[in-house]
């Protein structure tokens, strides 16, 4: 979780008439964003707010549904409230961005999640093995300090290819024409 962007996951849910209340999705740490998709496929950003910051805005007929309302969710334990009361059933009416915990790797099946770059494959090797020494005790060796040294390289350079990748900016410099005195 320490860097934004990696293992979100993007999920869709129905939005079932007269329900306000949803459960996040299963390993959900944290929404990063809640989309309502409109009826002709537009997503429109849900904003979060408490019911005691402002009144919910509403149409001009008092209803607070239809595709002029903005909508708003609230957290409430393991689930959202979602502040538009429809009524009406909508087949995927809801995206979802979300952090939530890698799958665990147990069998030679599982891979990992979409987002983890290919070239740290073998940070996850070394905690395996880290993983290994420590149930047997042997957290002291030097072969685990040796591993030791390499993980924290490996991860210098997993936050150098993260703040490479999401902070850098690209400067272009315009060409300048000396003239000869």
């Amino acid at each position: 979780m320490a860097f934004e962007g990696w293992f979100v996951n993007v999920s869709v849910r129905d939005v079932t008439a007269n329900q306000a209340r949803y459960p996040f999705p299963d390993g959900c740490l944290r929404i990063q964003k809640l989309e309502m998709v409109r009826s002709d496929g537009t997503t429109v950003p849900i904003h979060r707010h408490e019911r005691h910051y402002f009144s919910n805005p509403t149409d001009s007929s008092g209803s607070s549904g239809g595709d002029s309302y903005i909508p708003f969710y609230r957290l409430l334990g393991n689930f959202f409230i979602y502040d538009t009361a429809t009524t009406e059933t909508v087949t995927n009416g809801l995206q979802m961005e979300w952090a939530g915990v890698p799958a665990l790797l147990s069998a030679n099946g599982d891979v990992c999640h979409p987002s983890f770059p290919e070239i740290f494959e073998e940070l996850l090797v070394i905690d395996t093995v880290f993983n290994a020494f420590d149930a047997e005790g042997q957290q002291e060796s030097g072969l685990v300090r040796s591993l030791l040294r390499q993980r924290m390289e490996l991860e210098e350079n997993f936050e150098r290819f993260i703040e490479s990748r999401t902070i850098s900016t690209q400067e272009v410099q315009p060409f300048i024409v000396y003239e000869d005195a």
